[in-house]
């Protein structure tokens, strides 16, 4: 056991829905997209660290640099990780300090993490946490854990110097660190003990390499990330072929399209025909698994085309999502993740120049939509009836209910009945004041959109 301690899986969901394993799923924090700016608080906002037998000062780190892992096309690996969970790695770089890197138990003085960034690129610092900036119900896991007391880093192989850390400072430390691109590896030298004994390992909430690049897109990129070694260099393939690319574009249309229905029934309560409120703790881990499957499965197939299309789902498959139904209201986030999908498969139409390419994503994206829409009109007329229950008033109740009956129906049809239900919708008059409109909107938009690419005629 390191890290943390065992949680309980409902309220520890991850961003791989493995339940309650502490190294993997983390708080339930309100989500928030790593690429987001955060707060500059003291646990954020790197500092110096010192350099050899100078004292530790404070200073935030002031820098027009880009952090390179987030805008270059770069790789990261380390020695080892907790229990095989190679999605660890991914946790030194999501912005989230609330999650961690964990080493393999005993894995403490002599790990490593190894970066590789472009030759092109211009290194002016490396920033780094000395634990896991994290308090859990087991307690602070940052004073827990064992925490890195001094590093030395390579670049090239070359040792560029040892420098101590403040083990009392749960900011990002800078070290000043400066050179080409190229490798850099940080070494454990030495760490401090925490305070539960059992917990030995290596802990690292977030990574930055700062520096400069003329091919830099701040906030879009996401390295490779392995165990063990880096991944091998990238090479430059040949465009894909475009036969082979549709056959993949048509099977990858139904994938998302299977798994966003379920995710969007299991997000409204559906497995359990309940409200969300009363979801139990494993259809917050499925949510999680479906999600994160389908994001990065597509991404590996948009990938091929363009890795910032790649690097784009990639990115938002690493929000946590939360796991209070008070902190969903609805779950907007799946409706941000599916317009992250969509910019994707659009790509893939625009490199495909295919009609019947175009009207595939179309119709499909206008079903998940149309389901959304219909989840909500559920949800919405449940609330105007307890509401009405409690105040001794109707109003709407049943004009509600019927549009959700309505869209239920058009939702299960669609696939058989395109055309026909993109006028029965049409037709939808909402009560003032809905609080479906804006779904209803966009919903109708899509459906209009499917329209315009499959050239039916209204």
């Amino acid at each position: 056991m390191g890290c943390g301690a065992k949680n309980n899986a409902a309220s520890t969901a991850g961003m791989d829905g493995t339940g309650g394993d502490p190294h993997q799923a983390q708080a339930p924090v309100r989500a928030q997209a790593p690429d987001q700016a955060q707060a500059p608080d003291q646990a954020q906002v790197p500092v110096r660290a010192q350099a050899p037998d100078q004292a530790q000062a404070e200073v935030p780190l002031t820098t027009p640099d880009f952090d390179l892992l987030r805008a270059v096309s770069t790789d990261v690996a380390v020695s080892s990780v907790y229990r095989d969970q190679r999605t660890q790695v991914a946790s030194l770089v999501d912005g989230d300090l609330e999650t961690a890197w964990n080493s393999r138990t005993g894995d403490l003085a002599g790990a490593w993490i190894e970066v590789r960034v472009p030759e092109s690129a211009e290194v002016t610092a490396i920033a780094m946490t000395v634990g896991f900036t994290r308090s859990s119900r087991e307690g602070d896991l940052f004073v827990g854990n064992h925490r890195i007391r001094r590093v030395r880093v390579l670049h090239g192989g070359t040792v560029v110097g040892e420098f101590p850390l403040d083990v009392e400072s749960r900011a990002l430390q800078s070290l000043p660190v400066r050179g080409a691109g190229g490798t850099y590896r940080i070494e454990i030298v030495d760490v401090l003990p925490g305070d539960r004994a059992a917990w030995r390992e290596t802990c690292v909430s977030e990574l930055r390499v700062m520096g400069r690049d003329a091919g830099a897109h701040e906030a879009q990129r996401l390295p490779r990330t392995a165990v063990g070694a880096l991944p091998p260099p990238r090479v430059v393939v040949a465009t894909p072929d475009r036969a082979v690319v549709g056959r993949l574009q048509r099977q990858r249309v139904a994938a998302i399209e299977r798994s966003w229905l379920a995710l969007e029934l299991l997000a409204n309560g559906g497995r359990q025909g309940s409200a969300p409120d009363d979801m139990w703790a494993e259809d917050v881990a499925e949510i999680a698994r479906l999600r994160r499957a389908v994001l990065t499965e597509t991404a590996d197939f948009v990938a091929q085309l363009d890795e910032m299309q790649g690097d784009a789902l990639r990115l938002a498959a690493l929000r946590r999502i939360p796991t209070e139904w008070s902190e969903w209201q609805g779950f907007p986030q799946l409706l941000d993740d599916l317009a992250v999908l969509a910019r994707a498969m659009d790509f893939v139409s625009g490199f495909l120049a295919d009609d019947a390419a175009r009207c595939r994503w179309a119709r499909a994206l206008g079903h998940l939509h149309l389901a959304r829409a219909a989840s909500f009109a559920r949800a919405a007329a449940e609330h105007a009836d307890m509401d009405a229950s409690e105040s001794g008033g109707g109003r709407h109740v049943n004009s509600l209910y019927t549009i959700s009956e309505v869209l239920t129906d058009a939702e299960r049809e669609w696939s058989r009945n395109t055309r026909g239900i993109a006028a029965r919708v049409r037709r939808i008059v909402l009560p003032p004041g809905t609080s479906i409109e804006a779904d209803l909107d966009q919903t109708r938009a899509q459906i209009g959109a499917a329209q315009a690419s499959c050239g039916w005629e209204r």
